[in-house]
């Protein structure tokens, strides 16, 4: 994980203008967050990359954010943004492995909020995805929330169907939304999903890879780390901007074609 992102550095940053991530991703993450950004929420970014949502958490009523993230390239580049040193006092970033970072010791941990866009869907395994939960878990304070964006939820069995779904919908609709994704053609090693590549149709063109895990795995993961709420599942929803942006008929074949919708998860501690 690290290296792929590691040789990308801040070109990452063209990926957040491309339609899924300006018209769904954003605008559906604010929406599920905004209520628990008021009083003095104190917020952990993980998978935070170059800091695109730690700004926008600021931004948005947090009263302060900690960005971590696995790649030091992405984390020079979240440092060497303009806003991190306007917001010096309430805006910081460090290298961190959400898989092992444990509890943090210093303030302003535990946190009010953990933040995690595009993190959990790094777990290859449902060992990995505890321990992420584990670091979650380890920083909230009681009553606490995560909110992250992920793939969408697949029962363990329904996988066969929904990959041969996903690459008939591919090669119907390439590049939607700005974006491709390639599913392997075997489950992986673990037999919880599925690894897949995806390919922004930006500039500088690179390609990443991440798992899509059962959400059975996603659940019994979160359980096991210590979150007690239920995980709420939520499909991102076109706005009135989008649709005046692009046109009804291109959120139409979204909505009514295109899969994955891709998930906003938020469960409290």
């Amino acid at each position: 994980m690290s290296s792929e992102y590691d040789s990308i550095g801040d070109s990452y940053t063209q990926i957040k203008n491309i339609p899924l991530i300006r018209y769904l991703e954003t605008p559906s993450f604010h929406a599920a967050i905004q209520s628990y950004l008021t009083g003095h929420a104190r917020v952990l970014d993980l998978a935070c990359g170059t800091g695109f949502y730690s700004r926008l958490l600021l931004s948005w009523g947090a009263s302060s954010v900690l960005g971590i993230d696995i790649s030091p390239a992405m984390i020079d580049a979240a440092r060497d943004h303009p806003d991190t040193t306007a917001s010096q006092d309430r805006l910081a970033f460090r290298v961190g492995n959400a898989c092992e970072l444990g509890a943090l010791p210093e303030p302003p941990a535990p946190f009010d909020i953990v933040t995690g866009v595009w993190l959990l869907n790094y777990a290859a395994s449902s060992t990995e995805m505890t321990a992420m939960w584990e670091t979650v878990a380890r920083n909230l304070r009681p009553g606490g929330v995560f909110v992250g964006i992920t793939l969408e939820p697949v029962a363990a069995g329904g996988f066969t169907p929904y990959v041969a779904r996903q690459r008939a919908l591919r090669a119907k609709n390439p590049g939607l939304l700005g974006i491709d994704v390639e599913y392997d053609a075997e489950p992986l090693a673990s037999g919880e999903g599925y690894r897949c590549k995806f390919t922004p149709q930006v500039e500088e063109a690179f390609s990443l890879h991440d798992n899509h895990l059962a959400s059975d795995v996603y659940e019994a993961a979160a359980r096991k780390a210590g979150m007690t709420g239920e995980i709420e599942w939520r499909v991102m929803e076109v706005s009135e901007e989008a649709r005046a942006a692009m046109g009804e008929g291109y959120w139409d074949r979204y909505a009514e074609e295109f899969m994955p919708k891709y998930a906003v998860i938020v469960m409290h501690k």
